[in-house]
């Protein structure tokens, strides 16, 4: 891994969590039939350029995991796990904790209404609890605990903490994958048919299939690093960034009539993918992150959805329902969410330090 190449994925840190928290601020509640502006923005938004994020963090995961991997041992692939422990089981399983501290809190003083599938934190079993870390399908009896298992199509009961879930999936299944993206000939097969399978598998905002998209993407990063792809050439193609920008408007016209397909969108995920990879290399170097906001993103991310889903949720409700009103509280609500967050870690670093670390995952 070059410096640039470093350098970028540590500014992406920032950007891209920002744009996990601008994904979730979706206002559910409102006919959008009625504010055309708002709905554009919400769209392009929330539905087109942050779906970029998630398949870039996995990518990214990817390439770190193997990068200086020359070949795949049992001793080695011990010690990834094991590092994987401290930075992404231990945290998972906090947030999950606290999510159904949370919702205990939420119910009984009826804060917003909490839709479930059946059942509430309060209906819930010792077995119930321990599947909602994984999947609260199977807590509820939506899923059996194969088939949860199996396919991945839930999610934890800190619904956001899928990606870590799923991105702990992969580093298991990390020896198989590097298989396929080394060998000979499966890497000039395997990339390109999972990429397709998943393309068109997914479907539009659909609840299905995590486990494809973790294992699709990180491929892609295990696949980059380990055959050595020169990722810097993509700072100079500006075709990509014309591109990307023809399909998001594109995107936005079919949108808006209705004719939108998966497809269509997933492929528009890809160009974005490689769009902000490289806007990414050309500001490496150029412009830096403050540490703070670079170091808090895991506690960022871990806390971001609660609060999101909450903040929305009251400005849906006691805002004037107009279409200028309706976008400057779309646009603050994930910057007033970010900014509370990242004071949050830097307070609970001072007071408890060691649950900060945790709950950041070591880092």
């Amino acid at each position: 891994m070059t410096e640039k190449i470093s350098k970028a994925i540590t500014l992406s840190r920032f950007p891209l969590i920002f744009l996990v928290i601008v994904l979730h601020s979706y206002f559910a509640e409102i006919d959008y039939s009625q504010y055309p502006v708002f709905s554009n923005i919400t769209c392009l938004l929330s539905f087109v350029v942050t779906r970029v994020a998630v398949p870039l963090f996995f990518a990214i995961s990817g390439y770190l995991f193997f990068n200086k991997v020359e070949t795949m041992n049992l001793k080695l692939y011990k010690s990834k796990l094991k590092k994987r422990v401290k930075s992404l089981l231990v945290p998972y399983i906090l947030w999950n904790i606290l999510f159904v501290l949370a919702y205990f809190f939420i119910i009984k003083f009826q804060l917003v209404p909490v839709h479930t599938d059946g059942k509430t934190v309060y209906d819930y079993s010792l077995t119930d609890f321990l599947w909602s870390l994984y999947n609260t399908k199977i807590s509820a009896g939506v899923e059996t605990p194969f088939y949860g298992i199996v396919y991945g199509t839930g999610s934890p009961i800190a619904y956001h903490m899928w990606f870590v879930r799923d991105l702990m999936v992969a580093s298991i299944l990390s020896p198989i994958i590097y298989f396929l993206v080394s060998n000979r000939v499966a890497r000039f097969i395997y990339l390109p048919v999972i990429i397709m399978v998943w393309a068109y598998a997914i479907p539009f905002l659909g609840d299905v299939g995590y486990y494809l998209s973790s294992v699709t993407f990180f491929s892609l990063g295990a696949w980059a690093n380990v055959n050595k792809i020169n990722i810097e050439k993509i700072e100079s193609c500006n075709r990509i960034l014309v591109i990307y920008v023809l399909a998001v408007g594109i995107e936005l016209y079919l949108y808006n009539t209705k004719s939108l397909s998966s497809l269509y969108h997933n492929v528009t995920i890809l160009l974005g993918l490689l769009a902000l990879v490289s806007i990414l290399l050309r500001l490496s170097g150029k412009v830096s992150v403050p540490k703070m906001l670079s170091d808090s993103t895991f506690f960022v991310y871990g806390g971001h959805l609660m609060f999101i889903l909450l903040t929305v949720k009251l400005l849906q409700r006691y805002i004037p329902h107009n279409e200028g009103y309706l976008i400057i509280a779309y646009l603050c609500a994930p910057i007033m969410v970010y900014t509370f967050l990242v004071g949050c870690w830097v307070v609970l670093k001072r007071i408890f330090p060691r649950l900060a670390e945790w709950l950041n995952g070591g880092r």
